[in-house]
C-alpha cells in the first residue's frame, strides 16, 4: 500500500515540471503572436447625417455606453493572422464573403432590429420610437456601402485589400498596405502533428449587436488537443475551441507555429472543432502565383523563443546589443547622433525607446528600437532602404470619397492610409458623388505621417448639354478668384452653390469663357463656340449649279463665288444639269483662302433611238431564247428514257447553252433599253471627245431614279 502511494506521489510530482512548461508555453504564444492576429469587419459607415432623428440614436448609445453615428457597425466579422512584415493576412474566404450581399444585408438588419425591439431597451425607447429607429436604419443597411476594415490590438484600424479568394477551400489572402512592419506568424508543417497534440488557437469571438457584452476589447485562446486527422478540406479535428467569430484566426503547435487556420465548429451536443491544415495553406498559395508570401513568411517571421527579430507597428525590440547591416556610404543615426558610415555594431544601449534611422542622399530607413535587458542574444538588423517618402491618413467626412494624388486616382476611398508619398508637393482631390470636389495642396514630409481631414460640401450637378460639345474639346473650370477645379467625369460633376467660370478650347476653333452660377437646382452650361474659318473661292461656277459640303446642302451660302466654312478637312460636290458632278476633297486652314478650279465637264449620252434598235430586239431575243431553253429542257427525261446517252448528254448541254445565252441577251438587252427610255425625246450627241465614263445615279422630283452613263473631257 506504501508502495503505491509513493508511485503515486512520484507520478503527481513528476507531471509538475511537464504541466508549468505547457502552461508556460501557452503563455509565451499568446503574448508573441496576439498582436499578429487581427480582428477583421464587414461593415457599413454609420453618419450621423443619413438620420432624421438621430437624438433617439444617441439614446442608444448612451444605454449601451458605445457609438454608433459617425462610426462604423460591423456586419460580418471574424479573425485574420499577418504572415509577412509587409502587411499579407491569411483568414477564411467566408469571413470576406460578400456574394450573397442582399441576404447578409437582410439578416444583419433584422438581427439588430430583433435586439433593439427586446426587453433590454423597454424603457429606453418607446414604441413609436422603436418604428422610427427601424424605419430610418432600413435603408442603411440595405444599400450603404460595404467595407472592410481590420482592427489590430492597439485598437487602430486600416483597410485591407482582398487580393485573392478561394471559396472551395474558405482561404482569402489579404494585404494592407500602410508602410508599416507588422509582427507575422511563423507557418509551420502540419503533417507533423498527431492524433493527441497538443494545440492553442487565438481569435476574436462573435461579438453581439453593438458590442453592448464587451466593452474591454480582446482577442481570447483557447487550447485543446488534436482528436482526428482527415483528408477533407476541414482535415484537422480538435478540441480547442472556436466560436464563430474565431474563423480565420491561427491555431499553433507548441513551438509556437501557425499549423492551421481556424475555420468552423460542428454543433451535435458536443461541440466539434475544425481547422484548415497549413499544408494546404501552402499548396493555395503556390497555386495562386503567391509563393513569395510563404517565402517572406520562412525568412522574416517571429520566431518563438528565438533572437529574431521582433518588429511590430514600427519598433525593434532588441537586447542591449545589436547589429546594423548597413552598405557603405550610409549614415547610422541612433537617436540623432552619428554612429557610423557603414556596418556597426551598436551596444551598451540604455533599456527604453530609441530611433535607429539610416541614410544615404536620396534613401532612407527608420524604425523604432526599444531595448529589454532581458533578450539576451545581439540581432542583426538589415535596413530595407527606400526613396524620402511620407504617409498621409485622409479622412472625410462623409466617408466613402475617392482619393486622387496629382490628378490620378490612388483606387481608395477614405478613410485609407496612403504610404510611400514621395517627398514633395501634391495636390490631394477628394471626388464623391453629391459632393463639391475637394482639393488640397500639401508638402508631403519626410517620415511622418501627415493627417488631412476633409468636410465635404454639399454639391449640386453641373452638366454641359452634350448636344453643343465639340469634337476633342477641353474643357476646364475656375472659380471666380482663379482656382482651378479639376474633375474627371463630366457626367458625375458637382459643385457647391456659387459662381464659376468655365474656359472651352480646341484645335479648331477660338477659346471660349463661359461664366455660370451654381444653386440647387444644378445648372446646365450651354456655349456656342466661334470656330476657325476659311474660304473656298469656286471659279468657273455656273448659275444653276448646286453646292453641297460634306453631304449638305450650302448653295445658298455661297456669295459670289465665296464659300465660307470651318477649316478643316471637307468634301466639296458641285452639280449642275448640263454638266457632270464635280467633286474635290479638300484640307482648309485657318484664315486661308482655297481656289477651286471647276471643270465643265459636259454630259453626253448616247442616241436614245440607237439604244432603241440594240435594247428592244436584244431583250425580245434574249426572252426568247430563255423560254426555249427552259422549254426544251423539259423534255430532256423523256429523251433519257427513249435514246442513248450520249444523245441525252448532248440535247441537255444544247438546251442548257440557248438558256444561258438567252439570259444574257436578256440583260444586255434591257441595259440599252433602260438607256433608250431615260434619253426619250433627246437628240443625238455631240461626237464623244473621251472614252471615260461614269455612272451617275440621280433622282427626280418624284423621287423616281434615273441612270445615265456620263461621258467626261
Amino acid at each position: 500500500m506504501k508502495f503505491h502511494w509513493l508511485i503515486y506521489l512520484f507520478m503527481t510530482l513528476s507531471l509538475v515540471p511537464a504541466a508549468a512548461q505547457s502552461d508556460n508555453t501557452v503563455t509565451q504564444i499568446y503574448e508573441t503572436y496576439n498582436e499578429a492576429t487581427v480582428y477583421i469587419q464587414v461593415g457599413v459607415y454609420f453618419a450621423a447625417s443619413a438620420f432624421n432623428h438621430p437624438d433617439i440614436i444617441r439614446k442608444i448609445e448612451r444605454h449601451l455606453d458605445i457609438k454608433i453615428l459617425d462610426d462604423y457597425f460591423p456586419i460580418v466579422t471574424g479573425s485574420g493572422f499577418f504572415v509577412t512584415p509587409s502587411g499579407y493576412l491569411i483568414t477564411n474566404w467566408h469571413v470576406v464573403d460578400v456574394t450573397d450581399l442582399k441576404e447578409m444585408r437582410e439578416n444583419a438588419y433584422w438581427g439588430v432590429m430583433q435586439y433593439i425591439a427586446s426587453s433590454e431597451f423597454k424603457d429606453v425607447l418607446s414604441a413609436a420610437e422603436l418604428q422610427t429607429v427601424m424605419r430610418e436604419f432600413k435603408p442603411l443597411f440595405l444599400e450603404s456601402k460595404w467595407e472592410y476594415r481590420i482592427r489590430l490590438v492597439s485598437g487602430e484600424y486600416l483597410i485591407p485589400e482582398v487580393i485573392t479568394s478561394d471559396k472551395e477551400i474558405d482561404l482569402a489572402l489579404l494585404k494592407v498596405s500602410s508602410g508599416k512592419k507588422f509582427k507575422s506568424i511563423p507557418i509551420g508543417d502540419s503533417k507533423n502533428l498527431k492524433v493527441g497534440s497538443m494545440v492553442v488557437a487565438i481569435g476574436y469571438p462573435l461579438q453581439s449587436p453593438f458590442y453592448s457584452i464587451f466593452k474591454d476589447f480582446k482577442s481570447t485562446l483557447t487550447t485543446g488537443t488534436v482528436s482526428a486527422i482527415r483528408k477533407d478540406n476541414w482535415s484537422l479535428q480538435h478540441t480547442a475551441s472556436i466560436s464563430p467569430g474565431n474563423s480565420g484566426g491561427p491555431l499553433f503547435n507548441m513551438h509556437g507555429e501557425m499549423v492551421g487556420v481556424n475555420v468552423g465548429v460542428v454543433s451535435s451536443g458536443n461541440n466539434i472543432y475544425f481547422s484548415i491544415p497549413s499544408e494546404k495553406l501552402l499548396s493555395w498559395l503556390k497555386d495562386n502565383k503567391h509563393q513569395d508570401v510563404a517565402e517572406e513568411n520562412e525568412k522574416d517571421s517571429v520566431k518563438l523563443g528565438s533572437g529574431s527579430i521582433n518588429i511590430a507597428n514600427d519598433v525593434l525590440e532588441t537586447g542591449t546589443s545589436f547589429f546594423v547591416k548597413a552598405k557603405d556610404d550610409c549614415s547610422i543615426y541612433l537617436d540623432d547622433v552619428l554612429k557610423g558610415t557603414k556596418a556597426v555594431l551598436l551596444s551598451d544601449l540604455s533599456p527604453g525607446d530609441h530611433f535607429l534611422r539610416v541614410e544615404t542622399k536620396t534613401t532612407y530607413n527608420g524604425i523604432k528600437v526599444r531595448v529589454k535587458k532581458e533578450i539576451q542574444d545581439i540581432i542583426t538588423y538589415e535596413p530595407v532602404m527606400g526613396k524620402f517618402t511620407g504617409n498621409l491618413f485622409v479622412t472625410s467626412e462623409p466617408e466613402g470619397a475617392e482619393i486622387f494624388i496629382d490628378g490620378v486616382s490612388t483606387k481608395k476611398k477614405t478613410p485609407a492610409p496612403l504610404s510611400n508619398v514621395t517627398e514633395n508637393k501634391h495636390t490631394i482631390d477628394l471626388k464623391l458623388s453629391g459632393y463639391f470636389f475637394e482639393e488640397k495642396e500639401i508638402d508631403v514630409p519626410r517620415k511622418t505621417i501627415t493627417r488631412l481631414e476633409y468636410k465635404l460640401v454639399k454639391g449640386y450637378k453641373v452638366s454641359i448639354d452634350p448636344l453643343i460639345i465639340p469634337k476633342n474639346a477641353k474643357i476646364e473650370f475656375f472659380t471666380n478668384t482663379g482656382s482651378k477645379i479639376d474633375y474627371s467625369d463630366l457626367d458625375n460633376f458637382w459643385l457647391k452653390v456659387g459662381k464659376y467660370k468655365a474656359v472651352i478650347s480646341g484645335d479648331d476653333f477660338y477659346t471660349k469663357e463661359v461664366p455660370f452660377e451654381v444653386g440647387i437646382l444644378g445648372t446646365t452650361i450651354r456655349f456656342k463656340v466661334d470656330y476657325y474659318m476659311a474660304k473656298i473661292i469656286l471659279r468657273n461656277l455656273e448659275p444653276e449649279s448646286t453646292v453641297f459640303l460634306n453631304g449638305k446642302d450650302v448653295t445658298d451660302q455661297v456669295k459670289d463665288s465665296v464659300l465660307t466654312v470651318r477649316m478643316g478637312d471637307c468634301k466639296l460636290l458641285v452639280k449642275n444639269p448640263a454638266y457632270a458632278n464635280f467633286y474635290a476633297e479638300l484640307t482648309l486652314k485657318k484664315d486661308a483662302e482655297e481656289v477651286v478650279e471647276i471643270a465643265r465637264a459636259e454630259s453626253f449620252k448616247v442616241a436614245s433611238i440607237t439604244n432603241a434598235w440594240i435594247g428592244y430586239p436584244t431583250l425580245a431575243g434574249g426572252v426568247a431564247l430563255t423560254a426555249a431553253g427552259i422549254i426544251l429542257n423539259l423534255d430532256v427525261v423523256s429523251i433519257a428514257l427513249t435514246s442513248s446517252y450520249s444523245d441525252y448528254t448532248t440535247f441537255k448541254y444544247v438546251t442548257l447553252g440557248v438558256a444561258c445565252v438567252g439570259v444574257v441577251a436578256v440583260v444586255v438587252g434591257g441595259i440599252f433599253t433602260g438607256i433608250s427610255l431615260y434619253q426619250g425625246g433627246q437628240e443625238n450627241a455631240e461626237k464623244v471627245k473621251e472614252s471615260r465614263f461614269l455612272l451617275d445615279f440621280t433622282f427626280t422630283e418624284d423621287n423616281l431614279p434615273m441612270v445615265g452613263i456620263l461621258f467626261k473631257y
